[in-house]
């Protein structure tokens, strides 16, 4: 069920290996690391995906939307929780669509 590039980007996030911020910071690849979304906080990817108060809003909708109700926010933990709520197998592949999405717009 997954588009590709979402796939590839989720994969990126999971490894700890998306260029954010704070990594091309280190690299001198850019001078600021300030995240885009909320301006002041440092953009790493625990904080692009969430903590940031946009990100954080978003992901609290699509759990809603799910009937979710998960309360660690990491990038492991809330991948396998989603995917353990979620009911068959035609449901756990549409959750980890719906999550490599969310993880490909942000």
């Amino acid at each position: 069920m997954n588009v590709p590039k979402h796939s590839f980007i989720s994969w990126l996030v999971m490894r700890k290996k998306l260029l954010t911020k704070d990594r091309t910071l280190k690299m001198k690849i850019t001078e600021d690391s300030d995240c885009i979304l909320c301006v002041g906080n440092t953009e790493s990817i625990e904080h692009l995906f969430f903590e940031c108060t946009y990100s954080r809003l978003c992901l609290d909708e699509v759990l809603k939307w799910l009937g979710m109700n998960i309360q660690n926010m990491e990038v492991m933990g809330i991948w396998r929780r989603m995917t353990r709520i979620a009911k068959g197998r035609i449901g756990r592949s549409f959750t980890k669509a719906l999550l490599a999405a969310f993880i490909y717009h942000i």
